[in-house]
């Protein structure tokens, strides 16, 4: 029973959604039809701009390992405060849902 609920509440939010952006969407490809070139150009910037980093990380004689400890630390953190803001919410949830 409180599969199907979830799994209602899933799919009402999905075509909630799926109808409130549908028209955002359509609106866009109606203004710039071919979005490929721009996405290009965005992606290129993004690799010059990734190449001007690494040069002045290593010019500042940061450790790449560091950059990846500091990653790894506020990846672990925020993971954690996530889960735990999802689990509070699921608490929330059953415990309104429960009769």
């Amino acid at each position: 029973m409180i599969s199907a609920i979830i799994q209602g509440i899933f799919n009402f939010i999905i075509i909630f959604f799926d109808t409130l952006l549908s028209p955002v969407v359509n609106a866009l490809l109606a203004l710039f039809p071919d979005l490929l070139v721009y996405f290009t150009h965005i992606n290129t910037f993004l690799d010059y701009m990734l190449e001007y980093v690494a040069l002045c990380r290593n010019l500042l004689f940061i450790p790449h390992t560091a950059i990846i400890l500091l990653l790894d630390y506020f990846t672990i953190k925020y993971t954690i405060y996530l889960t735990a803001l999802a689990v509070k919410f699921g608490i929330t949830i059953y415990n309104k849902l429960k009769p």
